[in-house]
């Protein structure tokens, strides 16, 4: 059960704090129905994630593997993103295999973290096929130089937000 602070940053009573455990189950219980949806644009729909052509299971594949389509890819027509173009067309050019440039109309999904994400985009030279990951944004990376990456486009929203929240 969470502990609760109240406006001078003392703890709530318990049965504050039972109040707003159940309002947080009620919000997680109505967020896993995904019936009653309401889009804020008269254009946007919609839809489940792409499923992955072959018959792979997730826990023996890592994120770093290259060789699947993840399962909870989005089309790219149900985002919005930040993007930096610089980046996106640097990485464009060729694909990592080959030398035959890629083409956003053979993304198969991009896979969102916060405001930008990676597109997947499956090579058109028949012999190639290999499956590229084409980050929408700048990255940087912490002290453990695993895993994505932190996006730039994200760490300068949070500043800001912070920034903006202190006056």
């Amino acid at each position: 059960m969470p502990s609760i602070r109240n406006h001078k940053g003392r703890f709530s009573r318990t049965k504050s704090v039972k109040k707003i455990t159940k309002l947080i189950l009620d919000r997680v219980q109505q967020k896993h129905k995904n019936n009653n949806r309401v889009s804020d644009h008269s254009y946007a729909t919609f839809c489940n994630p792409v499923t992955p052509t072959e018959n792979i299971t997730a826990s023996t594949l890592t994120d770093d593997d290259l060789t699947y389509i993840p399962p909870d890819l989005v089309p790219l027509s149900h985002c919005r993103l930040v993007t930096e173009l610089d980046t996106l067309a640097n990485q464009l050019k060729s694909c990592r295999e080959c030398t035959i440039p890629l083409h956003l109309h053979d993304a198969k999904g991009v896979r969102c973290y916060g405001l930008t994400g990676i597109v997947y985009i499956i090579c058109k030279n028949s012999s190639c096929q290999t499956l590229n990951r084409i980050k929408l944004g700048k990255v940087h990376f912490g002290r453990e130089k695993k895993g994505v990456g932190i996006f730039d486009v994200n760490t300068k929203a949070a500043t800001g937000f912070f920034f903006i929240n202190s006056f």
